[in-house]
């Protein structure tokens, strides 16, 4: 008791020569000042509750041989400390608990390393021993007679302490804070040594024990049949102190553990890692547990990954490394099986911690800094720590313990009682009392408590590493266990199948689904668009009629290439449908774009033709060129030879061949040509779309020359809706959201409808004159003109000659010609004008003088009429 006495006395005035004026001016924080930067909000408020907090990490200075503090941490700083804030931001608000009291925060960065969180330790007591100092016996006094304080005199009014994270740096702080008797919080130490009464008899935490996380690894080795596997541990007291709970409890379950087991530190060397991963390898034990921290681990995992053959190994996890998602090593990780202690979210947190600025959070002297490294939200990625519930269970014990205090001494007076605040300073050792009875509602609404060792009651979740598509990794939930409920098995996903080795889901691959048993994969059933509907071809009749007026009117030759185009859309509908095959494919590809191609080759060149020959310069009275039927055909061969080479060299730069299409949500496969699935099948389109342009502008120059034998009303038509289908299904194919099969639909349909129009739009109304309108079928009726003029008169017609023949595509100018006059004998008398650039403004009442062309069989003149 005398060298206990004695030892506080040295201590005490070791630390009062520390004492110092102190100012909370705000400061920019960086890796090399954040020991000396504490966080005090409010600065008004009646008491605080002390944390500490990794806000940043440690590295190891091998010159000065201790840890320096680092790069900042946001999940695993900023984020918990935001956690206590907004908790305690709840409770002042709450004024069914503490009335009258304000709890304040006093926060300050351990550098997740126990050496600086010892330092910062230093701190609580030496405001402890200042409030001691202030409001008991004044041992201490400064050079002009006032009473020393630490730091602003704030530290003295701390009545507990929240933290450290990790069990290294709450073992260091727990054995400093038991000299003043300071209660002791942790939100995520787990270590078993913690529970030790009588060397920590001041700290709690709310988190399970690592002997009951022993407990259920064990388990979880039992369940699945794993009575031999591998163990590698962290050096430290967390991975040490499981170690030591596996192997005390092993036997329990049956299960044995190699030897022998391997401890590692981050420190160590790479060869001392590959000589580890290489006795794993070696071994018969498939399964290795892991009891490490993250660091650790993941050193050890990416070692792991240099290997190929680690496809067999089933790791089991510890909460040390399955709190946060490995990074560059999902493939050796995926299929991890690992405990937690139970997974929850904080209500409210992710709102709040998205609101956040710089200048709005002046409170937190860390975040200008977080903010500073791209972290802060809304324009950085954010996602909550799954323990953050930990700490809101922390702060909470607290201010249920004070207000169980108050209402037990301060008879429900509003605000401090001298019963419960000794002159302002509250005992840790009174306050203890109450923590170990306190009982409020968790995040689950479950009542919250602390066992007799001081931890919460054991409740872990059963993580397993899954791949959620194909480039994400996740610790998915599937199961949980406790001291009540063990087990609650998840079942497999539907594209999943269980390893019996392993008693592990494990994923088929994307074209196979798991058999009737889920105990293997198989291939999905094949599928392809079949022919549920089916395109009856309209019966030609041009064939049945060809020596008709109409028929020869509308130029054959050309007409017989466009029917032709017609029936291979008509044709390419059922290959496009058919079963994908290398053939069908280069079929396809070939000709998508070639029927498009002669149908409109063969329209362009009529309306080119028509524009040239109604479109003439008056003043320039020679005949337009290149309108014989062979010229024609040339031009049509000349304009589809384009498409041909497109498509050839296409087909020989890209062979076609098939694939098959695989998704995880449906239970087939769908076999497709190779480029369906992307936009290769739209080379093959650009020249018709080329050649679909051209038609329309000339259907609009064409648009008010005369009928008669003049189609251009129809082309126009026909170019208009072509058109309209294409800006319809063109988007349609290019979307990205368009699956295959209306990917494919939309080419057959596309070729169907475009062939249905050129039909009813350029061939129908003949085919119904020859039908239903033989009266019309006749020279006199084809070669009528309707005059464009408002003079009113009879038919022209010319009576043909003996020796004359009849050549396709004839066409009728109309320049100036008085009208026709009838003689009284009879029939029509032609008036004759050999003046070919007569001016009608000089001979008024002539109009419409016309004269025909491509009739006659011999070379000649044409006729005036």
């Amino acid at each position: 008791m005398e060298s206990s006495c004695f030892f506080l006395t040295l201590l005490t005035a070791a630390l009062m020569s520390l004492l110092h004026p102190w100012s909370a001016e705000a400061v920019a924080t960086n890796s090399s000042n954040t020991k000396n930067v504490t966080l005090i909000y409010p600065s008004d408020a009646t008491l605080f509750i002390g944390s500490v907090f990794p806000i940043h990490a440690s590295r190891r200075d091998a010159d000065l041989g201790f840890d320096v503090c680092n790069r900042l941490q946001g999940a695993d700083g900023i984020q918990p400390l935001e956690a206590m804030l907004y908790t305690l931001d709840q409770i002042n608000q709450n004024s069914a608990i503490l009335p009258g009291i304000t709890l304040g925060a006093l926060a300050l960065d351990s550098c997740e390393s126990p050496g600086v969180a010892l330092d910062q330790a230093l701190g609580f007591i030496k405001g402890y021993l200042a409030g001691e100092n202030k409001y008991h016996e004044a041992d201490f006094m400064c050079n002009d007679g006032s009473i020393p304080t630490y730091r602003g005199g704030k530290f003295d009014k701390v009545i507990g302490v929240i933290g450290g994270q990790t069990s290294e740096v709450s073992v260091q702080m727990a054995s400093v804070l038991r000299v003043i008797q300071m209660p002791q919080i942790s939100y995520l130490s787990t270590s078993a040594s913690l529970s030790n009464r009588e060397k920590y008899p001041f700290f709690l935490r709310t988190v399970p024990s690592d002997s009951t996380q022993a407990e259920a690894i064990l388990q979880i080795l039992s369940k699945f049949g794993w009575t031999y596997a591998s163990v590698v541990y962290s050096r430290g007291e967390y991975g040490e102190g499981g170690f030591h709970q596996l192997r005390t409890q092993a036997s329990r379950f049956h299960v044995c553990f190699a030897s022998p087991s391997h401890r590692l530190a981050k420190d160590d060397s790479d060869e001392t890692y590959r000589e580890v991963v290489r006795t794993l390898l070696a071994r018969d034990a498939s399964v290795v547990v892991v009891f490490a921290n993250d660091e650790v681990t993941a050193k050890l995992m990416k070692t792991v990954q240099l290997h190929d053959r680690y496809s067999h190994i089933v790791w089991v996890g510890s909460d040390g490394w399955s709190s946060s998602s490995p990074k560059q090593v999902e493939a050796v990780v995926e299929g991890a099986i690992a405990v937690r202690p139970l997974v929850n979210t904080l209500p409210g947190f992710d709102e709040y911690f998205r609101s956040l600025t710089p200048e709005g959070n002046q409170r937190n002297p860390w975040f200008a800094e977080y903010c500073a490294q791209g972290n802060c939200p809304p324009n950085a990625s954010y996602a909550q720590v799954p323990w953050l519930h930990f700490v809101r269970d922390a702060v909470y014990a607290f201010a249920h313990a004070l207000h169980n205090m108050w209402e037990a001494r301060c008879e429900g007076r509003p605000g401090l009682c001298d019963a419960m605040a000794h002159s302002g300073h509250v005992h840790g050792h009174e306050l203890f009392g109450h923590l170990l009875n306190v009982s409020f509602e968790d995040v689950n609404g479950r009542s919250f408590q602390f066992d007799d060792t001081g931890a919460a009651f054991p409740r872990y979740s059963i993580l397993n590493y899954q791949r959620v598509d194909d480039y994400n990794y996740m610790w998915v939930p599937v199961g949980t266990y406790s001291h009540k409920c063990c087990w609650r098995c998840e079942p497999c996903q539907p594209y999943q199948f269980l390893d019996n080795s392993t008693q592990l889901c494990k994923d088929c691959d994307e074209c196979m689904a798991p058999d009737e048993s889920k105990g293997a994969c198989k291939q999905k059933e094949e599928k392809f668009i079949d022919y549920k509907n089916r395109t009856v071809l309209v019966a030609v009749i041009f064939w049945v009629y060809l020596d008709t007026p109409v028929i020869k009117a509308s130029s054959r030759e050309l007409s017989y290439i466009l029917l032709a185009g017609i029936f291979l859309s008509f044709a390419m509908t059922f290959v496009i449908v058919a079963p994908p095959s290398i053939f069908t494919c280069g079929i396809t590809r070939f000709f998508l774009g070639f029927c498009y191609t002669v149908c409109y080759a063969s329209i362009l060149t009529k309306t080119n033709r028509i524009s040239r020959i109604f479109n003439k310069n008056p003043s320039k009275p020679h005949k337009a060129k290149y309108t014989s039927p062979r010229s024609q055909m040339v031009i049509v061969t000349l304009l589809v030879s384009v498409e041909v080479i497109i498509n050839i060299s296409w087909l020989v730069y890209y062979t076609p061949s098939t694939k098959h299409l695989c998704s995880r949500d449906t239970d087939y496969r769908i076999r497709i040509c190779n480029g369906l699935d992307d936009y290769s099948y739209i080379v093959g389109l650009i020249y018709p779309l080329v050649l679909v342009c051209f038609c329309t502008v000339y259907a609009i120059k064409t648009r008010k020359c005369p009928g008669g034998f003049n189609e251009a009303r129809f082309i126009a038509f026909t170019n208009y809706t072509t058109c309209l289908i294409w800006l319809v299904f063109v988007p349609l194919y290019l979307s990205t959201g368009a699956s295959d099969d209306v990917r494919i639909v939309t080419l057959a349909m596309s070729l169907s409808l475009g062939g249905f129009v050129q039909l009813g739009c350029l061939f129908f109304p003949k085919v119904h004159i020859v039908l239903f309108k033989p009266e019309k079928n006749t020279k006199d009726a084809v070669m009528s003109i309707q005059r464009t003029s408002s003079y009113r008169a009879g038919s022209i017609r010319q009576q043909p000659q003996d020796n004359m023949q009849h050549h396709s595509a004839p066409a009728i100018i109309f320049l100036n010609s008085k009208p026709p006059v009838k003689p009284e004998g009879g029939g029509l008398q032609i008036p004759q004008f050999h003046d070919q650039n007569l001016n009608p403004k000089d001979v008024p009442g002539l109009v419409n003088k016309g004269f025909f062309t491509g009739v006659a069989s011999k070379p000649q003149e044409p006729t005036v009429l």
